[in-house]
């Protein structure tokens, strides 16, 4: 029977797959579809605008000369393209849709399916396959899900392009607009994938268990991965049992299962839980990395951001690994960030991720800090040619978020000093601990933590 923490691993690894799967699809899309103007771009897509008046063209074909767009005139008397032409990537995103990523959910399903075979231990067939009459129904709803992918992108190029052009903004300035919402999309397709993948898991088990009829479980349980990352609301709906047709109560709403897409966006969106048909020992609980009782779950209420190592750096008795972490800059109190800056934060974050490679620094010294004040504690002093830039480079996310709202970074502790925190109390009593974590280190993640809300975001635009 397979563990709780290899049916989470399991499921984390697929949406993983799935996630790349349909941004490639989303690249292919943006090629075929420009194609067609005979355009190209490095970046992926050439945003024409409406009908590109001469010297703008001849802007966007100098601009190729450093390799960044091309238009192709095929008659120099009629030197436009219409914006409206990107309407064809939205018919490339359907295509995708059809010969690659509906298929991949199907074996999603048929996946789950094998997934529940195996937690029951059961010599019983495979019930469930993209033929039978509640897949079609349910990889047609995905199908509806999915489909706007491409044409939101298309319509909100030409938005930001229409807009741009109107102000009469520069050519690098309608660049950056177009970048922009490329980054926005490439996040928003990437979100959904990892949603749908989850959800369509979940239901291929959902469906074989009850496909099996008397030989079903009579009940099903909810099993939360139980990191930083988990929602509250999931966490507390973790080990909650409910008879098998019944749905279980997450928040405010009532799923039949992790990722029901029937649910609240915000208790299904990139949720990473899964479901369980059998009670296993608390002690295999804790061991997984979550607690028994739910109300001893800390909660967090600051924002920060913050550089995390491929490899966690800690100690016996010191902060948990999941807790590694170098932070960039202390955002302050969570409750004082509105909503829609914590989203733009995220997805700007994103995009300047991706410019990144993961950073190769060393711990090169221990240092015990506060040993008279509050929360004394022992840290891993950190040096490396990347750290500062990249930190100025989130310095700069955070700005722009600023200027959304009233809302300010406060102060900062001056001089920065690079720094991992290894664990409170005694910082002497632990230093001969730390000195095994002393060496090379490399940060892959950049992390945006609000409260309990926290997004890991890989450098260099990994997964």
């Amino acid at each position: 029977m397979t563990s709780k923490r290899q049916k989470l691993g399991r499921l984390e690894n697929r949406a993983d797959r799935f996630e790349r799967i349909v941004a490639a699809a989303l690249r292919r899309a943006i090629r075929a579809g420009t194609s067609s103007l005979g355009v190209v771009a490095s970046g992926g897509i050439l945003p024409t605008g409406i009908r590109i008046p001469k010297e703008y063209a001849d802007q966007f074909i100098l601009m190729n000369r450093a390799g960044v767009f091309a238009i192709n005139e095929s008659d120099p008397a009629e030197p436009y393209v219409s914006l409206d032409d990107l309407a064809a990537i939205e018919t490339a995103w359907q295509q995708e849709l059809r010969d690659n990523i509906i298929p991949q959910l199907s074996g999603t399903l048929v996946d789950g399916a094998n997934d529940a075979i195996e937690d029951l231990a059961r010599a019983v067939p495979v019930l469930v396959d993209g033929r039978s009459a509640i897949s079609e129904s349910y990889l047609m709803q995905a199908d509806n899900r999915l489909r706007h992918i491409g044409s939101d992108l298309w319509r909100k190029t030409r938005a930001e392009l229409v807009t741009g052009m109107g102000n009469g903004e520069s050519i690098p300035e309608l660049t950056k607009r177009v970048r922009g919402e490329l980054a926005s999309s490439t996040v928003r397709a990437r979100t959904i994938a990892r949603t749908e993948v989850i959800g369509a898991s979940n239901a291929g088990a959902f469906m074989q268990v009850t496909a099996m009829g008397e030989d079903a479980p009579e009940s099903k349980s909810w099993l939360a991965t139980g990191d930083s990352r988990t929602r509250l609301t999931h966490r507390a709906a973790n080990g909650q049992t409910v008879p098998l047709n019944d749905h279980f109560s997450v928040g405010n709403s009532s799923l039949m299962f992790p990722g029901d897409p029937r649910g609240a966006a915000d208790e299904v969106i990139q949720c990473r839980c899964t479901l369980t048909w059998e009670f296993e020992p608390v002690a295999e609980l804790v061991a997984a990395g979550f607690d028994a009782k739910v109300e001893e779950f800390q909660v967090h209420t600051s924002a920060m951001a913050a550089l995390i190592p491929a490899e966690p750096r800690f100690i016996d008795g010191g902060e948990p690994p999941e807790e590694s972490h170098l932070t960039l800059w202390f955002m302050g109190d969570v409750a004082e960030i509105p909503e829609d800056v914590r989203a733009a934060m995220v997805e700007k974050a994103r995009f300047e991720a991706t410019l990144v490679a993961p950073i190769e620094a060393n711990a090169f010294g221990l240092a015990a800090w506060n040993i008279d004040g509050e929360d004394p504690c022992l840290v891993l002093n950190v040096g490396g040619p990347g750290l500062r830039g990249f930190r100025e480079g989130i310095r700069n996310v955070i700005h722009q978020a600023e200027n959304m709202s009233n809302w300010r970074m406060p102060a900062q502790h001056e001089p920065w000093a690079a720094h991992m925190c290894l664990g409170y109390g005694d910082p002497l009593g632990m230093f001969e601990s730390g000195i095994d974590q002393l060496g090379p280190v490399v940060f892959d993640r950049v992390r945006l933590a609000f409260g309990n809300e926290v997004h890991d975001i890989p450098l260099g635009g990994g997964n």
